[in-house]
């Protein structure tokens, strides 16, 4: 299950910290290079919180995300972009001068397809897709992203409480968090559960696939103000001739 509606709507009013960093880093990242205007690809693009910000400074604007919930929501809150629900791993990425994929969107497996090989693959066209000074900017979890075993973390706010059980494998390969989602609506609570499963990859193997792709890569800490937690890892790749 790819965040349903609950899930969906408590994530964009409440978790849009990395979207907003990420929009703000690329930004400054194409203005380095002297690029002020084009399309940029957003694979997974969640609710749409960096798409708004990329079409507010001008930019044409391409979201790409699997969950019908997360595109509903980003239909209203970046009007100005073009939205497609969609796998990133089927989608024609058409001839753009960015492209991102962030907050561990390339790790999930709400596509069964997940893996290193097809990751591989992806960075590929985007390489082909990019204009000259192209930029491809995104992250990705690590085997250091969570301990093996289980842990619970509980999240609230207003009319809205959730209950996280992480579990991560002895391979340090995969994490699946199962999440419970209780919400005020209508008068009364509702529940909602969910199975995220991610595969990890080490940065390494991510940076050698860029490299080989024809990128020159530097590696991120962080996006704009915000810093990655443990196992987390950036990448700001630029397009060179082959």
């Amino acid at each position: 299950m790819a965040y349903d509606t609950d899930l969906a709507e408590i994530h964009h009013l409440h978790y849009d910290e990395v979207a907003v960093s990420a929009a703000k880093e690329l930004l400054h990242q194409l203005d380095n290079a002297g690029v002020t205007s084009g399309l940029i690809v957003d694979l997974g693009c969640g609710s749409g919180v960096t798409a708004r910000l990329l079409t507010d400074a001008g930019f044409d604007v391409l979201g790409v995300d699997i969950a019908p919930e997360m595109i509903r929501l980003a239909r209203n809150t970046a009007p100005k972009a073009t939205f497609q629900c969609a796998s990133l791993f089927d989608v024609e990425i058409p001839p753009c001068v960015a492209v991102t994929a962030i907050s561990e969107s390339v790790n999930f497996a709400f596509d069964d397809r997940t893996s290193a090989e097809e990751i591989g693959a992806l960075i590929g066209r985007i390489y082909d897709a990019l204009e000259p000074k192209g930029i491809a900017m995104l992250d990705v979890a690590g085997p250091e992203r969570v301990e093996p075993g289980s842990s619970i973390a509980r999240y609230e706010g207003d009319g809205w409480y959730i209950v996280v059980e992480t579990i991560g494998e002895e391979s340090g390969d995969k994490l699946t968090r199962n999440i419970t989602v209780f919400r005020a609506r209508d008068g009364a609570w509702h529940r909602s559960d969910e199975v995220h499963e991610q595969r990890l990859y080490s940065p390494e193997v991510v940076t050698d696939q860029l490299l080989s792709a024809g990128f020159d890569v530097v590696f991120l800490s962080g996006y704009a103000e915000l810093t990655f937690p443990r196992g987390w890892a950036g990448f700001v790749a630029r397009k060179r001739k082959r």
